[in-house]
């Protein structure tokens, strides 16, 4: 532990760990003849290079959703933002269980609040030789089934160079308010395929039929670098956000769109979640594996 940090080194590969910040990644980066090259955006004044998504991904529609006849209302955390965004974890600190020569792992435990259900969030983040392994694991602590969403929330700096190369089957649009409102094929979709810019590619879009896999081509002044993305199920999902104006952008794994909880009328495979018994685990993974050159 250094200033709150867990920090881990494994061959060129440097990984900290900030376990108050959400049990965030606080830096991943590559020390090469002395170059030092981010393959996730750096901590800056608390916003974190990557985050866990739980108990649910990205919006939930003014913090409110319909379950088992009860209705729940989520305070909004994401000012001035009305919504419930990314779940609770991302804004609590989590305990460090364990730390060993190449791996950290973290859990926080929730208690029953606006979320009236118990649950307990256990991470292991890995250093490969290669990369990066996460593993998220939810258990339902409660008497009552609780619906589950989990996932994975990287930024990725350097977007001006990047190319963003996945394969997918259709796009949620989204309204003014960031939420999903009808499936499309756009061009878009084609595009990825074959490799997309990341200069001013603007998004913040949920994707269905991903095939758990996307790769990042950056070029750089000292040669071409490439991170692929994978993931397990359920995280069946995949977000695209790159806003205007900055520097990095996100390929987010997700077992549920934006405000599944109340879209729940359409078909499980358009909209994703869970739903967990008592006493149920369900656990998810990503791994980022770096090149440094093609």
């Amino acid at each position: 532990m250094n200033g709150g940090l867990v920090q881990l080194r494994r061959g060129e590969l440097v990984l900290d760990v900030a376990p108050a910040l959400g049990g965030a990644i606080a830096n991943f980066y590559g020390v090469r003849g002395g170059e030092r090259f981010d393959w996730l955006r750096p901590t800056i004044d608390g916003a974190t290079a990557c985050f866990p998504l739980v108990p649910f991904c990205n919006r939930i529609r003014d913090g409110r959703f319909s379950w088992e006849g009860r209705e729940i209302v989520l305070p909004p955390n994401d000012p001035p933002s009305p919504h419930a965004l990314h779940g609770m974890g991302w804004q609590q600190p989590w305990q460090v269980l364990r730390i060993d020569q190449h791996a950290v792992r973290l859990e926080w435990e929730h208690a029953a609040s606006a979320w009236p259900w118990r649950f307990r969030a256990v991470q292991t983040i890995s250093l490969l030789e290669d990369g990066l392994d996460l593993r998220l694991e939810v258990s339902n602590l409660d008497s009552e089934a609780m619906p589950l969403g989990l996932g994975f929330h990287p930024f990725f700096p350097h977007r001006d160079s990047a190319t963003i190369t996945l394969s997918t089957s259709a796009m949620w649009q989204a309204d003014a308010a960031l939420l999903p409102t009808v499936l499309e094929t756009p061009a878009l979709i084609v595009e990825l395929q074959q490799g997309a810019p990341t200069r001013g590619l603007l998004l913040d879009n949920n994707f269905i039929g991903w095939d758990h896999a996307a790769r990042i081509d950056f070029a750089t002044a000292s040669g071409p670098r490439s991170l692929c993305i994978s993931a397990t199920s359920p995280c069946d999902f995949a977000v695209i956000y790159s806003p205007p104006a900055a520097n990095y952008f996100c390929i987010e794994a997700v077992s549920n769109c934006t405000d599944w909880l109340n879209l729940r009328h359409l078909p499980h495979g358009h909209i994703g979640g869970s739903i967990l018994a008592p006493g149920a685990t369900l656990g998810a993974g990503m791994r980022l594996a770096t090149r440094w050159d093609r």
